[in-house]
């Protein structure tokens, strides 16, 4: 016998037993008196899941709503510097998936879409929607692009108060995906740079992925100054704790190209995306597989990189997606600083050389084939 079998107990009833209840989520009926003792964590008893089922059930297939991009019931952010067509693009984003048209040449899975607009004015919106739709050639169908302009009617809510009617307008109309454009203007109660508060905050629109299931698109805004050199979460403004916490993530970083842009793509459940770029065509971003994804544009004055990459990752040549290492251990073993080791990350990833394990906080980062063999090369030839 197991230990694990050993004086084996049904998960539920495991469950029960430990809160004081029945198997069906309620205290024994000869309990004492019901307002005594209410443990409020037996709403989730009917939330546990045995591993023993989940390993024989039959999942279905990943519904992408942008092929490569986003799954469905996910949470994406779309992050750039201010005045970089963001809002543009986004819409153009949710026009195709409301009507299962390409974007980027990326296929689109079609679902009704709600675009929550708190920043532009409501004509200004208009209009724009009109010239994306001529530039597509795409006629909207009713009740497939719904516009929710909210400029100025944020006024005295609370972040629960405002999720909780998007929610309701959400289900009212069937909704299947969210954009919420810029996302930071809906942050009325916490400081984007606090991580305690950046969590409060993403737990409340957590519930647009669960109550509406639907899939979340928030529009974000990078940190002032130039972002070339960061890894591409670290460039979206505030706490850490955003980029930890969306499921996805597509970064848009100047090229020195000018109206044209580098895009990382990172995300939870879909296969890698290698960086690519796009230009500004007005009114929509278009493909430019002609440019170099790692040609960004640099900060005026800054200085040269200075390290070899290759001897960069000759550093971490033991590291292997089962024993993967942190920034910090990189550093040392390279003998940089942290702060100069992280602005090669993006460059490195860009390569194919190094990939990471993890998220967050336990995010780490190991070799890739790519980046053995270019470690290889450097020991081969020190």
């Amino acid at each position: 016998m197991t230990a694990c079998s050993k004086n084996f107990i049904p998960v539920q009833e495991f469950v029960c037993q430990a809160a004081g209840t029945e198997a069906d989520g309620y205290p024994p009926e000869n309990s004492a008196d019901e307002s005594e003792g209410t443990n409020d964590n037996n709403l989730w008893l009917p939330l546990v899941q045995d591993g023993a089922d989940i390993l024989t059930e039959k999942l279905p297939p990943v519904v992408e709503v942008v092929k490569g991009i986003v799954a469905e019931q996910s949470k994406l952010v779309i992050g750039s510097g201010s005045k970089s067509f963001k809002t543009w693009l986004s819409m153009d984003i949710a026009l195709a998936i409301a009507h299962g048209l390409p974007v980027l040449k990326r296929q689109t899975t079609r679902q009704r879409v709600l675009y929550v607009n708190l920043e532009l004015k409501p004509q200004t919106f208009k209009r724009r929607l009109q010239t994306i739709a001529r530039a597509k050639g795409t006629i909207i169908d009713p009740k497939c692009f719904l516009h929710l302009p909210l400029r100025g009617k944020l006024a005295g809510l609370i972040v629960f108060e405002i999720v909780s009617r998007i929610i309701g307008i959400a289900q009212q109309f069937k909704v299947g995906v969210i954009v919420i454009d810029p996302v930071y203007k809906m942050n009325v109660e916490g400081d984007e740079n606090c991580s305690r508060d950046q969590t409060v905050f993403f737990n409340q629109l957590d519930r647009i992925t669960t109550e509406a299931n639907c899939t979340l698109i928030l529009n974000d805004h990078f940190s002032k100054g130039n972002q070339s050199e960061k890894d591409p979460l670290d460039a979206i403004r505030g706490s850490s704790a955003k980029g930890g916490d969306v499921d996805a993530a597509m970064v848009l970083r100047k090229h020195e190209v000018e109206g044209c842009f580098r895009v990382d793509v990172i995300h939870r459940e879909l296969p890698p995306v290698e960086p690519f770029c796009i230009g500004w065509k007005f009114p929509l971003m278009e493909l430019r597989p002609d440019l170099n994804p790692d040609a960004m544009k640099k900060a005026r004055g800054g200085r040269h990189l200075a390290h070899d990459p290759q001897e960069l990752v000759a550093a971490i040549v033991d590291s292997t997606a089962e024993r993967p290492v942190s920034i910090s251990i990189w550093a040392r073993k390279a003998g940089i600083v942290r702060q100069t080791l992280t602005g090669y990350l993006s460059g490195l990833r860009a390569k194919g050389w190094i990939a990471t394990a993890g998220e967050g906080n336990a995010a780490r980062q190991y070799l890739t084939e790519k980046g053995q063999a270019a470690a290889q090369r450097h020991l081969k030839g020190a």
